[in-house]
């Protein structure tokens, strides 16, 4: 008998701490290469270091999303499980 999807699917639970954390690390990852990226071009212009290091900063900061939407999924969550819904 095949087993279905939901029967697999296991729920892991954040404390809000951790959650608050992911998002602040969001934040900060954000904030640490919109930084760097303001920082530099003027000095660099479109050369290669600036390029790669965009690139770089690009996926970092896609990353950084990705976490900060599993912090805020996490404390959105709690809320709806204190609030019986």
């Amino acid at each position: 008998m095949p087993v279905t999807a939901s029967a697999d699917v296991r729920h892991m639970a954040l404390s809000r701490r951790t959650a608050w954390f992911l998002l602040a690390f969001s934040a900060w990852n954000a904030y640490v290469w919109g930084t760097f990226v303001w920082n530099v071009y003027p000095q660099h212009g479109f050369d290669g270091f600036f390029l790669i290091h965009l690139a770089v900063g690009g996926f970092t900061v896609i990353l950084g999303s990705i976490v900060g939407a599993i912090g805020w999924s996490a404390l959105r969550a709690r809320k709806r499980a204190s609030d019986g819904v």
